[in-house]
């Protein structure tokens, strides 16, 4: 990997990942999956169709206490534009979730661009623990085969990262590696990672951006 990655996209499962490409490249890197709780399933289904009918007004749902809505269209989850559980309520609703979606939109058609031959993106799916290894295994292949049919000629590399205790041997999946975090981030503090398991991937699979190491 001594070229280095053009590209880093995290594909969930929830924000560490997004977190942890900001600190080492020292900015956000804008993507659909940074920022929203994605499951493996969701995943798949994204890849699968597209992204196609996400945010349809009829698909949204409060989850929880109103910090998150669910998309039914595809089961992901995203940090609510709103700053009120009644949403629905507010006389502003349709201005703000146009801009939303707007937004959304752009990243999505970002996400599904065709990028050169030549081009190289690292991609890190934190698997979420709810769902098993073997589940997660059997699963990449397909999530690799979806990435291999937006990208065309491009080259990619896909992070599988779990928890130390889940360690397996290599899977021997081409474009696939898994990789293991001493531990990962608690669901409601997604900053607090591991930065020293991180930086032992990110140097496997170094950015052609300067890299912000820890040093520790």
């Amino acid at each position: 990997m001594a070229d280095g990655f053009d590209e880093y996209i995290s594909l969930g499962c929830d924000c560490e990942g997004g977190f942890q490409i900001r600190r080492i490249l020292g900015h956000d890197s804008s993507n659909f999956f940074n920022w929203n709780i994605t499951s493996l399933d969701a995943l798949q289904r994204l890849l699968t169709h597209r992204f196609a009918g996400i945010l349809e007004d009829a698909n949204i749902s409060v989850h929880g206490d109103g910090a998150l809505l669910n998309d039914h269209a595809h089961d992901y989850k995203f940090h609510s534009p709103f700053d009120r559980p009644d949403y629905l309520n507010d006389p502003e609703f349709a201005a703000h979730f146009a801009d939303y979606r707007e937004k959304t939109h752009y990243l999505v058609e970002k996400f599904l661009r065709s990028r050169p031959a030549g081009h190289r993106t690292a991609y890190f799916y934190k698997a979420e623990l709810a769902t098993s290894p073997g589940e997660i295994r059997a699963a990449m292949p397909a999530v690799r085969d979806l990435l291999a049919g937006i990208h065309g000629a491009s080259e990619f590399a896909l992070v599988v990262l779990q928890p130390e205790d889940r360690q397996e041997a290599p899977w021997a999946e081409p474009l696939i590696h898994n990789r293991y975090l001493r531990r990962t981030a608690p669901w409601n503090d997604a900053a607090d990672a591991h930065v020293t398991s991180w930086d032992r991937v990110f140097r496997e699979f170094p950015s052609k951006a300067p890299m912000r190491l820890s040093g520790y």
